[in-house]
């Protein structure tokens, strides 16, 4: 048995070779300190080791290290925001929640900055009612600048599909500071999803008269109403700032919204050199689209999914969902808006949790993380389930409309055997054309090149011919051309398939009081137009750069 005065000759030792700079072998003296479950050093040995880390930049280890001396005593409060810190500099999310849960337990009168700083790493964590808690115990507190609080709130509410909740929470950001920018612009954004132009528009000129270099707020104008020629107040102001030395995402995020207008004003040739250069802009600072891979993604979840799994698949679970999915901008947002005109059925938007859990499944990678096995998709029912009870407590029937779960039909049909899936379908060019010139998500990479989008496009159509050949009454089709020339026969049959009576409502779309959260939230807004079909005709030039049509 080591006798103390052994487990203090070899602390010293330790802590000699340190002062050597003969790290490693510190190191090794150190660890066999702290394993030692009866040496009454291991803190000391423990906490060395971190400081050791640290000093080494090893800061992983010396996370690890630091949790451990926590768990041999009771910590000081200090000790939870070291954690916290280094925690922060790791972007471990879970440890800096946990660090900053426990310092706000044991000094309950705290900073109302500590308060902030929690709720601000729950609300990233998805925890979002507790964020809450928080952010209003920050209030409490007295927290200064308060106007960024309210309108943190309001972003969660939102984000809870509480609008009106989340439109107070604005406001009052405002009544404490009318200059606060990122209140204005996040009113002005829910206005809009609400179908109020004219309000959204005067806070968006509200943020523009307190910094006329609010680019975010010219570009956000620039989509609310079409120019109608080159006078147009908002192509000067965006011209000009074009001429001046700006960051570059915001040079991109300016020729989006020039290339837009110039659009609406028939002007193509200088709408195609706009939206050139908004996308060559935009493929410097992503991730680039690979076809060979994108082509590995779609064969694996081929062979993943075989038909043999779903005749294996026996749930009990009768829910039918409906999913609205396609490339993006081929019109889902249309149908989602139809569909919602109907007395029955109530817009869900773009959820997330789909999406998720096919990430922790990973099986948009060239191998599996978990098995796909009945327990894990059970789970997910009950989890997406629940998650629109709480989202729209008062609705039977939620759209779900992500337009890339086209690549988890798979994932939803082992959910939900009874799910029903609509996709939406739209010509080629007119397709490739519309997302090339749409500033769309980092992820969703292929859209800065037009080859690529055509790549990806013939890719998502071999995907869906799958699908369909394993689903073939549960998967229908809406093309956007037959929709937009027929709508009341379309959607007749679309209703039909999902075993629905007829609303003459849905023909009415255009005039729904429902919120909208998508790009294309102002084309809903409007009767069908049929100047959205053949607009590739008026891009000839632009097209030329296609290897071949499909």
């Amino acid at each position: 048995m080591t006798k103390p005065n052994q487990f203090s000759e070899s602390l010293q030792h330790a802590l000699h070779l340190l002062r050597l700079n003969r790290f490693t072998d510190a190191e090794e003296k150190l660890l066999d300190l702290a394993n030692k479950a009866d040496n009454p050093y291991k803190l000391r040995a423990t906490q060395e080791l971190y400081r050791l880390n640290i000093k080494l930049k090893r800061e992983k280890k010396a996370l690890h290290f630091l949790e451990a001396a926590g768990e041999i005593h009771l910590p000081d409060p200090n000790y939870w925001i070291e954690l916290y810190r280094l925690a922060r500099s790791l972007k471990d999310t879970p440890k800096i929640i946990h660090a900053l849960k426990s310092f706000v337990e044991q000094v309950p009168d705290c900073r109302p900055d500590n308060l902030y700083n929690l709720a601000f790493y729950l609300k990233a964590n998805g925890d979002f009612k507790e964020s809450l808690l928080y952010y209003n115990k920050a209030l409490r507190g007295g927290i200064k600048n308060p106007e960024e609080v309210h309108t943190n709130i309001g972003n969660i509410y939102s984000e809870l599909r509480q609008e009106i909740k989340a439109e107070n929470s604005y406001r009052k950001a405002l009544l404490l500071n009318s200059r606060y920018i990122p209140a204005l612009l996040n009113l002005a954004g829910l206005l809009e999803e609400q179908g109020n132009k004219q309000d959204a528009i005067r806070f968006y000129k509200n943020s523009l008269s307190v910094d006329s270099k609010c680019y975010l707020a010219l570009c956000r104008l620039a989509n609310i109403y079409p120019a109608k020629d080159k006078s147009d107040d908002r192509i000067i102001k965006i011209s000009q700032a074009l001429q001046s030395p700006i960051p570059p995402r915001n040079r991109e995020d300016l020729n989006f919204a020039l290339g837009k207008l110039l659009d609406d004003c028939k002007s193509y040739q200088e709408a195609t050199t706009a939206f050139n250069e908004a996308n060559s802009l935009e493929k410097q600072r992503i991730s680039p689209y690979i076809p060979s891979h994108q082509e590995t993604i779609i064969n694996n979840i081929i062979n993943t999914f075989t038909k043999n799994q779903f005749l294996k698949k026996s749930s009990p679970n009768k829910a039918t969902p409906i999913f609205i999915c396609g490339m993006f901008r081929s019109g889902s947002t249309l149908v989602e808006q139809i569909l919602s005109s109907h007395h029955s059925i109530h817009a869900g938007g773009e959820l997330d949790l789909i999406p998720i859990k096919a990430r922790e499944l990973g099986v948009h990678k060239t191998k599996l993380n978990k098995r796909l096995d009945s327990a894990f998709f059970d789970k997910l029912a009950r989890t997406y389930l629940s998650e629109l009870e709480l989202k729209f407590p008062e609705h039977k029937i939620v759209t779900d409309k992500r337009p890339d779960n086209f690549l988890n039909i798979g994932i939803i049909k082992l959910a939900f055997p009874k799910a029903k899936i609509i996709w939406t379908k739209r010509n080629f060019q007119d397709n490739i054309l519309s997302i090339f010139f749409q500033q769309m998500r980092e992820d969703v990479n292929y859209a800065v090149d037009l080859n690529h989008t055509k790549h990806f496009y013939l890719q998502h159509i071999k995907l869906m011919d799958y699908w369909r050949s394993i689903f073939p009454s549960d998967i229908y089709t809406i093309d956007y051309e037959n929709l937009v020339i027929r709508p009341e026969l379309t959607t007749k049959r679309l209703l039909t398939f999902l075993n629905l009576p007829w609303d003459s409502n849905c023909l009415s779309f255009y005039s729904s009081k429902n919120y909208v959260k998508t790009a294309s939230l102002w084309q809903v807004r409007n009767k069908l137009y049929k100047t959205s079909l053949e607009r590739a005709k008026n891009y000839k030039n632009i097209l030329k750069s296609l290897n071949s049509t499909p």
